[in-house]
């Protein structure tokens, strides 16, 4: 197993079920060519989506992606032709976005088997984008998969969700964030049972904290900040 693929893994802890589930879809054929991934953020959606991404044009065709083929290598690097990531970071998915895609889409895989297009955060898409999508989430062309990520299924179109299989991500709990922090970073029992707290389950933010004090410097100034403005009020 790769650096790049272990920590893909690393942060798709406590989902092992679903992760189970995708491979048993892929191994068999039974690929849904349209999936929303919900939970909190950094609780390992987009990695979710990768994950499958890999599994999907891995050339070794073992039960999860390799890591070392040409195909996995370049989705890891966020390099692949055929595997585009679109919004994220709160970034509003627009109509001329979702246009291109479909362009795109008509075409058949450069150099895999499957186009896979992961849209994030799609609660932020602009309604005029979400209406654009629905015909190609109804009748997706051969051989692409597209991953929609929100916080909740709530924050979509109805019309949306239905066209999606839906993959709901829930917090693990503190002992198994904590348990990671330690056997995977080899953190101190006592800092990684901070971390695991306050992480809330999300195991990306947990990992991403462990190696960047800016985050929980971050989140004190916050609640100094919350502690201040309830004394004020």
């Amino acid at each position: 197993m790769t650096g790049a693929v272990r920590k893909l893994k690393q942060h798709l802890i406590g989902h092992e079920r679903e992760v189970s589930r995708l491979e048993s879809e892929v191994a068999q054929g039974r690929v849904s060519q349209a999936y929303l991934f919900t939970g909190p953020r950094g609780i390992g959606k987009t990695s979710l989506a990768l994950f499958l991404a890999s599994a999907l044009n891995c050339t070794s065709r073992g039960q999860e992606p390799c890591g070392q083929c040409v195909s996995c290598r370049k989705i890891m690097r966020g390099v692949h032709p055929d595997v585009r990531l679109i919004g994220g970071t709160g970034a509003k998915i627009k109509i001329e976005q979702i246009r291109e895609i479909q362009l795109e889409i008509a075409l058949a895989p450069f150099e895999s088997l499957w186009k896979v297009y992961v849209l994030r955060d799609f609660h932020h898409v602009t309604p005029e984008a979400a209406n654009c999508l629905l015909k190609t989430l109804e009748e997706p062309p051969p051989r692409v998969v597209l991953i929609l990520t929100a916080c909740r299924a709530g924050f979509l179109l109805p019309t949306v969700v239905s066209r999606c299989r839906v993959v709901a991500l829930r917090p693990p709990t503190v002992d198994r964030v904590r348990e990671v922090l330690v056997s995977e970073l080899g953190l101190e029992p006592e800092r990684a049972e901070l971390l695991a707290r306050l992480s809330r389950g999300r195991v990306g933010w947990a990992l991403e904290a462990a190696s960047d004090d800016e985050l929980l410097r971050d989140r004190e100034k916050h609640f100094v900040a919350l502690e201040e403005a309830l004394r004020q009020g």
